[in-house]
This record gives C-alpha cells, structure tokens and sequence, in this order.
C-alpha cells in the first residue's frame, strides 16, 4: 500500500478552553471587521467608477477577480500584531481611498484579503487546538524580515563600496588633473624654449650667412692661388715633357743602333757557339774513351791492390805467429828459470837445516871440549 506524505507540523496549543473562547471570538470580531472594510472600500470604488474616476475601474475590476479567486491564494503572511496594524492601516485606507493611487489600493486588499483568510483560518484552528497556520505565518513573515535585513546589510556594504570607489575616483581625478597641469606646464616651457631657439636660430642664421661669405672670399682667394700655381705647374711641366719628349727621340735611336750591334753581336757569339759545341762534343768523346782506359786501368790496379793486400795480411799474420811463438819461448824459459832458482833456494835451504842441526851438537860438544879454532869460523862465514 502507498505510504502518504507527512503532512505539515501541527502546533498543539495548551490553553484553557474559556481562554481559547475568548480569543476566538476576537479573531473573529477582527475578520468581520475586516470584511466590513473590504465591502466599504469596494462601495467606495463603485461610486468612484460611476462617477468615471478611471483608477476606479481597474482597482473595481482587480477587486472582483481577488473576490471570485479568495479560495486559491497561496501564500499566507503576517502575524496577529501585524494584521491589527494592516487592519487600522486599510481603515485608513478606505476612509481616503478617494486620494490614494490604483497600486495602493491593490497591495492594501490584497493584505487585508490575505489576513481575513489567515483569521478565519486560525480561529478554526485555535478551536482545534493547534495554531499551525499562524505560525507558519509568522515564520514566513521572519524569513522575509531577515532576508530584508540581509539585502539592507549588503546594501549597506555595496554603499560603503560604493563611496570607495568615488574616493579613489576622486583621488584619481585629482591625480590627473594635477599630471594634466604638470604637462601643461610642460607644454608651456618647450613652447618657450621653442621660442627662444628660434630666435637663436634667427640670429645663429644671419651668424651663419656672414661666416659662409667670408669663408667662401677667403675660399675663392685661396683657390685662385692655387690656380696661378697649377697654371705655373702646369708651363713647367709642358716644359720640362718637350725635353724628356727630346731625350726620349734621342734614346730611341741610341737603343735601335745599340740593338743591331747586339744582333750582330748575337749572331757572332751563335756562330761561336756553334763551333765550341762540337769542339767540347770532341772533347767529350776523348775523355770517355780516356775514361774507359782509365777504368780498365783502375780495375787492374784494384786486383793487384788486393792480392798485395792478401799477401800483406799473411806476412802479417805469420809474423804475429812468429812473435807469439818467441812470446811462448821466453815465457818458457822465464818459468824454467824461476823454477831452476826455486830449486835451488830450496836445496840451499835444506842444507842449511842440515848444517844447523850438525852445528847445534858441535856446539854441545865445543862446550865440553872449547871453543872452535878460527879458520872454521871463517870457513863458516863463506
């Protein structure tokens, strides 16, 4: 089965029943009034549209289109202090609606319409026991209060923005008008010191003008000198060509004689060399055959050389022979020498130990019997 939708929050209200009586029965004095309004102003716009009033028309016509769709308004808004203040405000309303213009007269019953509705409605509800619709109300008129608050505030902030921005415009505006002076002034001086170098100029001109003619007197007195010394230069030189123009002729005929001397000349030292060449071609030939006789003879030579030089190194050779064999001798007979003295030192030696011992008894015995004669000791000596 379909679940139904929560419905809206019922405020339960504990009041005692004479209480909620009383209470009633003035919500319900308030939307007879209300209703009594609403006929008086509708009277009043009738009359107005009979008399042809034009605003009257259109806030008739708007008045019965509120009347036929009262049942299908939507929204509901305003407390129970506000909707006395709306009452007193569309009494107001009714007693001068004669001055007042179409869009009040339409917002003024569109509020009341809404509070005779919000009033019956509460005290239907209050004798039920809840008052949800006059709380929604009242919510619904808070959230429009704070949102109220809430555009204030951000005006107040956009303001404050607001009044920045012309402050640093104002800052700027100044700052450029003071750059604007500046450059004005600026302005001021350059089309001063244009001024004066114009005038400079002027005088710097005239200046000018005299300095370029004098230097163009001393340029053209400088430059007819240099013409009187070009033409001089100029003599000179033609002078000076007709003579090198003559040493020149002269030149030439000396050099052409000189060339035919040296073509005979040429032609003599051709003939001559004709005849040294084969002179020297002669020459030539007797030294290679001299040559040929002289290497023949060279080469003969060397084979003697060599076979003198072959038997140089064997007579060399054998001498060397020769000399190591008489080298070998004497060393030989140095060493049989040597030997033949070491024997005898050696048998000299022996007999001297010999004769030692014999003395060393004969002294023994010369003791006992005395001394040796003389002729002995001398024969000892020797």
């Amino acid at each position: 089965m379909p679940v139904a939708a929560p419905g809206p929050a019922v405020h339960a209200l504990e009041l005692p029943r004479g209480l909620v009586e009383s209470v009633a029965c003035i919500l319900d004095d308030a939307v007879d009034q209300l209703a009594i309004l609403a006929e008086m102003a509708a009277r009043a716009d009738q009359d107005r549209w009979q008399n042809g009033d034009p605003t009257a028309s259109s806030s008739h016509a708007a008045r019965l289109r509120r009347r036929s769709s009262a049942a299908s308004v939507a929204s509901l808004g305003g407390s129970v202090n506000n909707g006395s203040k709306k009452l007193k405000s569309a009494h107001s309303a009714g007693g001068g609606a004669a001055g007042a213009s179409d869009a009040d007269h339409t917002k003024t019953a569109h509020e009341r319409n809404v509070l005779q509705q919000l009033l019956s409605k509460s005290v239907a509800e209050l004798r039920d026991g809840h008052v949800t619709s006059l709380v929604r109300a009242v919510d619904e008129e808070r959230a429009k209060r704070n949102l109220l608050h809430n555009t204030l505030d951000r005006e107040k902030e956009a303001t404050a923005h607001l009044r920045d921005l012309q402050r640093q415009l104002s800052d700027e505006q100044r700052t450029l008008d003071r750059e604007r002076k500046d450059r004005d002034m600026v302005i001021q001086q350059l089309r001063e010191a244009i001024q004066e170098i114009q005038a400079l100029t002027a005088s710097e001109q005239k200046y000018l003008k005299r300095e370029m003619r004098a230097h163009e007197s001393a340029l053209k007195q400088q430059y007819a000198y240099q013409e009187a010394q070009l033409a001089a230069t100029k003599a000179h030189l033609e002078r000076h060509l007709a003579m090198e123009g003559k040493v020149h002729a002269g030149v030439v005929d000396f050099l052409t004689r000189q060339r035919q001397v040296l073509e005979r000349q040429i032609q003599d030292w051709l003939g001559r060399h004709e005849e040294d060449t084969e002179a020297k071609a002669a020459e030539i030939e007797a030294l290679k055959a001299a040559r040929a006789a002289d290497v023949d003879r060279f080469e003969e030579l060397v084979a003697k050389y060599e076979e003198l030089e072959r038997q140089v190194d064997e007579d060399r050779a054998r001498r060397d022979r020769e000399a190591e064999e008489r080298r070998q001798q004497r060393a030989l007979e140095r060493r049989v020498r040597a030997a033949r003295k070491i024997q005898l030192w050696w048998r000299g030696f022996h007999m001297a130990d010999r004769k030692g011992t014999s003395g060393s008894k004969r002294s023994a015995g010369k003791k006992k019997g005395g001394s040796a004669s003389p002729k002995k000791k001398s024969a000892k000596k020797k």
